[in-house]
Parts: C-alpha cells; structure tokens; sequence
C-alpha cells in the first residue's frame, strides 16, 4: 500500500465476522498517521435519497389522514348539538354523539402527531442525503460531456427506454453554424450512443446533473479535417466551440467534464494520415480554457469487418487505437469487437438496441465497472488486421501478411517495401563467441494443418528463392533457385537437389539450367557450360582468380606464379605457348604427365605445347599435355 491509498469495506453485518489486515513488501514507516474515515457509496447515497423521498411521501399522505380525521370531527360535533337542541331527542343519543365526537378528535390528534413524526423522518432523511453529499470525495457538481463525431453521434434511432431524470440534453439542431439554446430532458423515444453512455453515467451519479453536448455530423465531407483550421463548411470544430461555450454559460461552468469521439470512416482511404491530424485537432482543442488537458477522452471504434464493417475498418481501427496509445493515461479506446452483426443495421451504423448496448458498453469501461483497459502496450486484434503501427510503416495482419513500409498488401504473408537500398533489405545479425551464423531456414511437409506431421515425398520443393522484377504491367520472374527432394526420404534421411532456373528473353516463366543432384554431381539441364576467354601474357606472370585459360607469348622463358593448389582444389588451368622458349611455375608445385615428385616444368620451348593443370588440393597436376 502506498500512502493515499483508499480501502473499501462493505457496511453492515456482512463484515461482522470479517477481519481485514493490510501488509505490504519492503515497508517504509513514515510518520504520517493511518486515518479511518466513513465513506458512503454511490449506492449508499442512492438509498438515502431513495429513503429521503420516501420519507416525503409518507408525510403527505398522514397530513392527509389528519385533515380528513379533524372534518370528520367536526361533522360528529355538529351531531352533537343538534341532537342536545332537540327536544323529543333522547338524553342517551345526545350522550353517545358526544361521545362520537371525542372519539374523532382523537382519531384526529394523532393522525396529526403521526404527520409530525413523518415530517420529521422526511427532514432526517433529506438531512442525511445533504450531509452525505457534503463527505470529502462526493461532489455534487454537474457533469458536462461533449460527444462528437459522424453519423453515429449525429444521428437517432428508434427505441423505448427511460432517460434518467437527471439527464439533459443540449438543443443543437445539427445545422452548421447554429447554436443551442437551453437543455432539455430526452426523448424516452429515440436513442443514440451519446444518449445510452450519458444516461449510464448520470445512473452511476445519482447526486449530479448530466448535461450533453452532442455535435455530429451526417453528411459528407465529414472526414477529421472538418475538425481542423480552414475547414469548409460544416466547420465541426467552430460548431463544437460554440455550442459548448453557450452551454457552460448557461449552466454557469467554466470547463467540460469528457469526450466522446466517434470518428474516423470518412477518413478510411487515408489512415496514414489521420493520427497525425488527430493531434492537430486535440492540441487545437486544448487551447480552449474549457477543454482542460487532463481531460478524459474516449475514442470509439468502428464497425468490424468480420461483421459487415466496410473495407479499411480494420486498419482504421487500429490507427484510432494508436491515437488512444499516445496518451494512454487520459485517452481510452473502446472497440465494438463484441457486438454482434444483428447489432448493427448496416455497414456503419448500431441498431437502436445496438446505440443502447454500445453506449452501456463505453460507460462501463470509462465507470470501470468491467474493469477499464488502457490503450497502452500491445495492440488489439482486429480480425484481419491484426496490427497496424502505420506511421512506422508496420503492419502485421493487414490482409493475413506483415508488410513493412506498405500501405496495403496482397498474398505474400511477409513484405518489405522502399525506395532505397535500406528500405528493401533484410539483414540477419547474429552476436555469438559460436562458429554458427545467423540463418534463413524455410520448412516444408506434407501434413495439412500447422503442427501436423507428414513426410515429403521425392520432387516435392522444399523452398525456392525468386527474384521478381516490375514489366510495367505485372511483375514475372527473371529466375531461381529451388531446393527439391532428390530421392525417397525417411527417419533422418532427407536427400536434396539444388536447381538452377532462369528466365530466357522474350519470356516471363523460369527454365530450369543447372542442377547439384544428392551426389554432388552438376548437370546442365539446358544451354551450355562456358568459361571466360582465354588471356595472353607477355612477361612473367601471376594467375588471376578470374584465369582459366592463358596464352604464353614472352619472347624469353616465362615465370608463372600459379596460386595455392590448397585455395583450389578441383581448379583447372590450361597454359598454351606459341613461343619456342619453356615455361615454368616459380615454386615447384607442378606433377608432371607421367606423374613422379613435383617440380616447376610447365611447357617444354616449343611453339604450341599446351598443359592442362588441376589441383589435387597440394600441387598442380598435368592431367593432359601436347
């Protein structure tokens, strides 16, 4: 516990037999006192007042007893002396009127003591209501909440239900650049969502008046720019600043109380955009002296795509989420993912029942009646886009896929999108005292759910890497490289081929070129093998990497530096001369046709000997000479 904490225990015999001890880790003992005050609940105040009206009634109706208790005794008094006046009237009726009288007068004392006693009660009552009001955290100040928005806070539905009595809503027309005149109570005929989460929290604030103020919008152009500087008619935002400015004048207040904003399907072909304009409108707002900062604003969802919601909901959606996260401590977004489609009377907007359930739904989270949750951490699933963090360029589930970079996304389930080197390339980064490196693994089997186990079969491809380029019109491939099953596999045995594709000119499908079958053994598929043309030298000379084939034309015995047979086992290099001088490898690295030790003879001094050396992985050996 943590100094200012406030514990709530329930009142009555219900913790009669209850114990209740407060601990904390690592305690720190300060010298502030633990004080123990009474507090009421909203519930508790609920029932005085209810007991307060009661009370009232009880009263009136006994003052009611009492002046019906004093005619009738003033009618048996009237019987009374007639009766005496007349002279063939009996001494014993004269008696038994009187005696009728007494019997009314009091009947009629105390009906008048009990109408004291309920009027007392009353005052008790109403006392205890004003003094419950008056406890430290009970406020009795109004509450005044702005709802804006589209059509969904612009628009009534129709549908039975009982506002309650302090509950008042603010006359605007709807019209742009008109101003309401007064509050007045709802219609118990028609509902909107501002109505439903208004009349929630006047319920749960029985002691408070609740007024609203309810500018919407129902008709195009009603994106969020209707809400920024230089909007064209309808100016949301001057309609939201005046109306609101003569409401708190009338009602004598300097400050709104909440926001509720439902807004964002008139900006579903820009989402990119909109957070940013969502600030713009929040920090134009909040340089009114009535639009506090800490003021709470919740931010309400659109319709799900899964039920019916228009293309691109999804991905406003979250965007409206990620307007909720930039300040998760005053702002709350609250999703309508729960609802069903019966809910909802079409791609946009609730049902009567559905403006009802969805208001309740806001004003819990806000009460925290179901336990409010904040905006911040991780994103919410929303059906097909799963998360979207647009101003990053992230978006993981837009269409199935995560797409980087991307404003929407087809097939492929992973995307990288840019306009640079940076922005289309993937690096893999592996930080380890290991001989292993960072890898790109890619799995394939013949089970048909993930999870679900079934071995692959010979020619089945296990993964192809493609390069893809833009024709203009579509994008086909220009070639490839598969890795496919090469044989029967089993129980740690897997054998594999690599193939070589590309894509001839003139067309836009890959042909397969080379193969490494599981032998190690390289096929051309189709085409031909070539190697790089063969380069004359004149002097003494070093092999390059790139060299195959060379030509000796050095008027004088020639050196050549051949590189480390080690560095390349399996090379060949074919030397020819067309000089009549020898040449000879500077170390002596080279076995001679007929085989023996290792020397440096290369090609005897005549005009057009030629060798053909591959390296053993130790020395140079002529495999064939003339």
């Amino acid at each position: 516990m943590q100094k200012g904490t406030t514990v709530h225990v329930q009142e009555g015999t219900v913790s009669a037999d209850r114990v209740y001890a407060f601990e904390t880790l690592d305690p720190v003992i300060g010298a502030d006192p633990i004080v123990l005050s009474f507090y009421l609940s909203q519930d508790t105040l609920g029932g005085a007042v209810n007991a307060a009206n009661a009370a009232a009634a009880s009263a009136a109706a006994a003052l009611t007893s009492k002046n019906a208790a004093a005619t009738s005794a003033t009618n048996a008094a009237g019987s009374a002396t007639a009766a005496s006046g007349s002279a063939s009237a009996a001494s014993t009726s004269a008696t038994a009127a009187a005696g009728s009288a007494s019997t009314a007068s009091t009947a009629a004392t105390n009906a008048g003591n009990s109408a004291t006693a309920a009027a007392g009660s009353a005052s008790s009552a109403a006392a205890s209501a004003a003094a419950a009001a008056a406890l430290p955290g009970i406020t009795t100040d109004p509450i005044v909440i702005l709802a804006t928005g589209q059509s969904n806070i612009g628009k009534e539905e129709n549908y039975l239900w009982t506002p309650p009595t302090n509950l008042y809503n603010w006359n605007y027309s709807g019209v742009d650049g008109t101003t309401g005149t007064a509050f007045a109570a709802l219609d118990g005929t028609k509902i909107n969502t501002s109505y439903s989460f208004a009349a929630a929290i006047a319920e749960n604030n029985p002691l408070r008046k609740v007024y609203l103020v309810r500018v919407g919008l129902l008709v195009p152009p009603n994106g969020i720019a209707q809400w920024k500087a230089g909007a064209s008619s309808p100016d949301q935002y001057a309609n939201c600043k005046n109306n609101v400015e003569a409401a708190l004048t009338l009602l004598g207040r300097s400050k709104i109380s909440h926001m509720l904003w439902w807004q964002g399907e008139g900006d579903i072909a820009t989402p990119t955009t909109y957070q940013t304009d969502f600030e713009t409108v929040q920090t134009r707002f909040r340089g009114e002296t009535w639009y506090p900062r800490e003021l709470p604003v919740t931010i309400c969802g659109l319709m799900p795509e899964v039920l019916g919601g228009t293309s691109g909901k999804d991905v406003m959606n979250t965007v409206l989420q990620q307007c909720a996260q930039v300040e998760p401590e005053t702002r709350q977004f609250v999703y309508p993912g729960w609802t069903s489609a019966a809910m909802w009377q079409d791609t946009a907007h609730p049902t009567g029942a559905g403006c009802w359930a969805i208001g309740r739904a806001i004003a819990n989270n806000v009460i925290g009646r179901t336990g409010a949750k904040p905006a911040s951490g991780l994103l919410r699933n929303f059906g097909t886009a799963v998360l979207s963090y647009l101003l990053g360029k992230f978006m993981l589930g837009y269409g199935t896929s995560v797409a980087v970079g991307a404003t929407s996304a087809s097939a492929p389930q992973f995307q990288s999108h840019g306009t640079d080197a940076g922005g289309a390339q993937g690096n893999f980064y592996r930080w380890a005292n290991s001989v292993g490196g960072s890898t790109i693994g890619m799995f394939k089997s013949r089970g048909t759910s993930p999870g679900a186990r079934a071995i692959v079969q010979n020619g089945d491809t296990l993964a192809t890497v493609i390069g893809y380029g833009d024709d203009g019109v579509n994008a086909p491939p220009a070639a490839s490289i598969s890795i496919v099953v090469d044989g029967t596999p089993g129980v740690g045995d897997m054998p594999g081929k690599v193939k070589i594709s590309t894509t001839s000119d003139g067309a836009a499908a890959v042909t397969d070129r080379v193969t490494v079958d599981n032998r190690g053994f390289m096929s051309m598929v189709s085409g031909s093998f070539g190697r790089s043309g063969p380069v004359t030298k004149s002097a003494d000379f070093t092999v390059g990497d790139a060299e195959n084939s060379i030509i000796v034309t050095k008027g004088s015995s020639c050196v050549a530096t051949l590189p480390s047979a080690s560095s390349w086992p399996g090379r060949e290099i074919l030397i020819k001369t067309t000089v009549a001088f020898t040449t000879v490898s500077a170390s002596a690295n080279v076995v001679p046709l007929a085989g023996g030790a290792a020397g440096t003879a290369i090609l005897a001094a005549t005009a057009g000997k030629w060798a053909l050396l591959i390296s053993d992985g130790t020395n140079w050996v002529v495999q064939m000479a003339a």
